[in-house]
């Protein structure tokens, strides 16, 4: 979806940095979750995989809001 998107809107994913920053996440993303729903080998590494998913998620949504691939770290330094 979000390549069509860009191929509708007719965007240069790596011209605009944050756009390129939150399609890497997102593929992290969806790495990670596999690995917390059913691909890590001990429940340690699957709730490791989760809590990382979920730190992720939510810097696709800072940059997404803020339309800047350091929106994350940005937050956290205050």
């Amino acid at each position: 979806a979000a390549l069509m998107l860009l191929s509708m809107l007719r965007l240069n994913p790596f011209a605009t940095p944050w756009l390129t920053t939150k399609l890497a996440l997102l593929l992290a993303y969806i790495a990670l979750g596999s690995f917390a729903l059913k691909r890590a080998p001990t429940q340690k590494v699957r709730t490791l995989c989760l809590v990382l998913a979920l730190l992720v998620l939510l810097s696709i949504v800072a940059i997404a809001r803020a339309k800047d691939p350091l929106a994350p770290l940005r937050m956290v330094a205050g």
